[in-house]
């Protein structure tokens, strides 16, 4: 009679192994679920009628129309932010801490939370009202560029290899900040909720608050690591990239539910769109782009790089961007998506980052991170009460 071996501890571990990650999910994604939706029940009967009697007082926006773009005026905001974020970024860079993060806080000495409260008059010449959409725009393009490199020299076949750690991660990313940051609007709705809108919109929209990532911030700070090109830095931004693409699909849910009405870009349509979108980059798209990168292999092996081609890639990557926005997500999430599709042939890497990673880094970059820092207003947290559900809502986010 022939016996019958008992499995091998090789053949059990990937059993092992899905049991562990089905049950590190459903701790970790299916319970805050089910916490979520016991939270705004419980809100909306604590509260009831209420009705918020806060008035915004914020300055009101300079309509387009009216926004005139002075070159002189540019020119010197751009001397001033390319001088404070290098300046900044050396300084933290000194000290260990990423040069994002300097750049950041360049932003906020020349913002309204310093360089406003100092010299206001400074302040108001240097950045007029309406002024800095320009800086906006023009800072976009490049976050939307960079993304496309940080796609292009991700690992695919590492994300391929743990797709189940990287979904377990990226939804446990969303599902935990969501329910503590709808458990937080519980004790901030009273205070800070505007006029009109009800407990379940608030809560709703603090839970995705929470739960997106600064995908770009990451990327930067990644990006300026030796181990960029590792198994880890592909692993986290793969992450990231879920976890921020599912929390643009909520908050299309969100925005439905506070207009208690249809989305101008319905949520079926978003998830649909990004699902063709992904097919036909992934088929067509690719061969298209393997083309492209063919060209550029070959003019960059005798050390040129063809114009024509790199700017069909750069077209491909603004395209893409541009459907993504259209649908509804980031379009930084169209640019990534590009990156990803092309061929990793190391020598079309490098031939389109020799062309566009100095500009990007020195200059389009620092434009965008000083950005963020410029629209941080210290002045608005005014009390004990706001700073200390300040602190709560950084240790929820974090």
């Amino acid at each position: 009679m022939t016996e019958i071996a008992p499995p091998s501890a090789a053949t059990r571990a990937p059993s092992n192994s899905a049991w562990r990650q089905a049950g590190a999910y459903a701790l970790l994604v299916v319970l805050p679920l089910v916490g979520m939706l016991v939270v705004p029940r419980g809100g909306t009967a604590l509260y009831g009628n209420f009705q918020s009697r806060i008035v915004e007082n914020a300055v009101p926006l300079v309509p387009a129309a009216m926004a005139v773009l002075r070159p002189s005026l540019l020119l010197a905001q751009l001397v001033a932010i390319l001088t404070a974020s290098r300046l900044t970024g050396r300084l933290f860079a000194r000290f260990g801490q990423p040069r994002v993060v300097g750049e950041m806080f360049a932003g906020v000495l020349l913002g309204p939370s310093a360089l406003g409260l100092v010299a206001p008059h400074l302040y108001d010449l240097l950045f007029p009202r309406g002024s800095v959409r320009f800086l906006n725009a023009l800072s976009q393009v490049g976050l939307m560029l960079f993304m496309f490199l940080v796609g292009l020299e991700l690992d695919v076949s590492a994300m391929k290899r743990h797709g189940r750690a990287v979904i377990l991660a990226a939804h446990a990313g969303i599902a935990l900040p969501f329910f503590l940051g709808t458990a937080t609007a519980l004790i901030a709705y009273q205070r800070l909720a505007p006029a009109g809108v009800p407990f379940l919109a608030f809560a709703l929209f603090v839970g995705v608050a929470m739960s997106v990532t600064a995908f770009p911030v990451l990327a930067r700070i990644i990006s300026e690591q030796t181990w960029r090109s590792s198994v880890l830095a592909s692993l986290a931004l793969s992450t990231a990239a879920v976890s921020d693409v599912t929390a643009w699909c909520i908050l299309a849910v969100v925005i439905s539910v506070a207009r208690d009405a249809a989305t101008p870009i319905p949520l079926w349509v978003t998830a649909g769109g990004l699902g063709a979108l992904v097919f036909l980059m992934a088929t067509a798209g690719r061969r298209g782009v393997a083309y492209l990168a063919h060209r550029l292999t070959r003019d960059a092996r005798r050390d040129h790089v063809n114009d024509d081609a790199l700017a069909a890639v750069i077209i491909v990557v603004l395209a893409c961007a541009l459907t993504t926005e259209l649908l509804g997500v980031h379009a930084l999430f169209g640019a990534f998506l590009a990156g990803v599709i092309m061929p990793k042939d190391q020598v079309t890497i490098r031939a389109i980052e020799v062309r566009l990673r100095e500009v990007l880094s020195i200059i389009l970059l620092p434009i965008f991170f000083t950005f963020a820092g410029l629209r941080l207003k210290i002045g608005l947290i005014a009390d004990g009460w706001t700073w200390g559900i300040c602190a709560l809502i950084i240790v929820v986010a974090v």
